[in-house]
């Protein structure tokens, strides 16, 4: 019986295969085109041994159906060809490009092409590269990838494997392609989706895993991003700059996270994420995501000026006002950030492991008995004036206090310990420091051009003379000599406490 067994298989892989067998597996991947067929790799008749033979004799229109070999080519396409294979015949580049995509409406399905400078390079319009599998094209500069398009539009990438090359994909001065239902993994030095000066491209429905950056995009507007999954173990990001950008229903998993910097008019909502948003730009919108933070940079306050609302951390709001007066923060808030605000009361909360308190242009502003640990920077206050900050426990963030172009800044009765740097201070000026526990910080402070600041009676671990504690202030003078030197100055402690002091 066994005997036998082995006398059929050898036979069925005799027998040769008839090209007719799979026509209709062409036919539907090739509907649009209606020309002749033409084979390579098979045993039956007429059929050619390289692919690039098969093209050149090909006419626009025609199919070309590819059966499982390696062939080691590199092919170019200037006629309006499908090029189909069976069972992932392997495109060898050897260290070139893989396939060059002249013509337009043409269509790459179900090949593993590899071992390239770029896997595919598309320099025309609306063609389909679908079902392939797209590895290790790493043989050239950063500027390479899997897939490479370039001054071109109404392109579709579906249903692709795009894995370990120099770049998964990149959009170059190109437009209104799709990008959908791809695995783009791997690239742990460069990028899944590098988009340059592009404009309109729909990238939707992708899984991403160990991307150095899961989606960079620079210049580039107006394109939709949703419905992916990313994930990743070293902090990988989506970063993108340009404007009118719409990032929604996409997860993020592990360090994931989106930066979006020198932008305007973006739209963020419905995301999960395990990370934060990093914003830097003007009039963005950022509602209904479930996120571990906001952080938002700017030189001016119009940055600071979003559209923010509905943002939880763990069921706790992500609480953000503008321009409001008179207010009392509200009990169930995981992060505050307020923007020309005044009389404004944050007491009683916790903030743990989200990014603390940004007080921006504002003024009049009350911080007492908080919780903040675990933070970027448990309290930041920038352009801000007349804020009391007391009776807090101020621990193991990145940074305790920071305090960046304000004034009139009072910390007294905190405990602030255990952080990376108690105080980072830039243009901090007519400051109180009184009555305050520094312990354990791994840097007691770092400032920078900051003058008529008053230290009192704080306890400093680390100090245990009964006279006054020297403080260094460095003095940065901007473009002396195209130079910036720093001089040191020095601020004093006028009575450290020498014990922990009862706040």
């Amino acid at each position: 019986m066994n005997r036998m067994v082995i006398i059929l298989v050898m036979l069925l892989i005799l027998i040769p295969i008839d090209n007719n067998a799979i026509d209709s597996i062409v036919e539907e991947k090739s509907d649009v085109h209606h020309g002749k067929t033409l084979y390579v790799g098979g045993d039956g008749p007429n059929n050619y041994t390289k692919i690039q033979d098969a093209i050149d004799n090909a006419s626009d229109g025609d199919t070309i159906v590819v059966y499982p070999k390696i062939y080691k080519e590199n092919l170019l396409l200037q006629k309006q060809l499908a090029l189909i294979g069976i069972d992932y015949p392997v495109i060898d580049a050897h260290g070139k490009d893989g396939i060059t995509i002249m013509a337009e409406n043409c269509i790459v399905d179900e090949f593993k092409i590899m071992n390239g400078s770029n896997g595919t390079v598309i320099l025309s319009d609306d063609n389909i590269i679908s079902n392939n599998i797209i590895e290790n094209n790493n043989h050239s500069d950063v500027r390479s990838a899997g897939v490479y398009i370039l001054n071109s539009v109404r392109n579709r990438i579906i249903n692709n494997t795009i894995s370990y090359n120099k770049n998964g994909i990149i959009l170059h001065n190109s437009s209104q392609n799709i990008i959908s239902y791809n695995n783009i993994s791997g690239h742990i030095y460069w990028h899944g989706i590098w988009i340059i000066n592009s404009i309109g491209n729909n990238i939707s429905s992708n899984s991403f895993f160990n991307n150095d950056f899961h989606i960079l995009g620079s210049s580039s507007h107006k394109n939709s991003i949703y419905q992916n999954f990313f994930i990743s173990l070293n902090g990988s990001v989506l970063s993108l700059h340009g404007n009118i950008n719409i990032i929604y229903n996409n997860t993020f998993k592990y360090l994931t996270g989106i930066w979006i910097s020198g932008i305007n008019d973006e739209f963020i909502y419905n995301n999960a994420s395990e990370s934060r948003i990093f914003l830097k730009g003007e009039n963005a919108t950022i509602k209904n995501n479930i996120l571990r933070s906001i952080y938002i940079e700017g030189g001016n306050l119009s940055q600071f000026l979003h559209e923010i609302s509905n943002n939880t951390c763990e069921g706790k709001e992500i609480y953000y006002i503008k321009n409001m007066h008179n207010i009392i923060i509200p009990k169930n808030v995981s992060q505050v950030i307020i923007v020309n605000c005044s009389n404004i009361i944050i007491e009683n909360l916790s903030f743990i492991n989200t990014a603390g308190i940004e007080i921006i242009y504002s003024s009049n502003v009350t911080v007492a008995n908080n919780v903040i640990a675990k933070n970027g920077e448990g309290i930041y206050m920038l352009h801000s004036n007349n804020v009391v900050i007391t009776h807090n426990k101020i621990v193991e963030n990145s940074e305790g206090i920071r305090i960046i172009f304000s004034k009139g800044i009072k910390i007294v009765n905190n405990n602030i310990s255990s952080n990376f740097r108690a105080f980072f201070w830039w243009g901090a000026f007519f400051c109180l420091v009184k009555n305050n526990n520094l312990i354990d910080n791994r840097y007691e402070h770092e400032i920078g051009n900051s003058f008529f600041n008053f230290w009192l009676h704080n306890y400093w671990d680390e100090w245990y003379l009964p006279v006054p504690k020297p403080i260094l202030v460095c003095i940065v003078i901007p473009k002396l000599f195209m130079i910036c030197p720093c001089f040191p100055w020095l601020n004093f402690d006028w009575l450290p406490a020498l014990k922990p002091i009862e706040v």
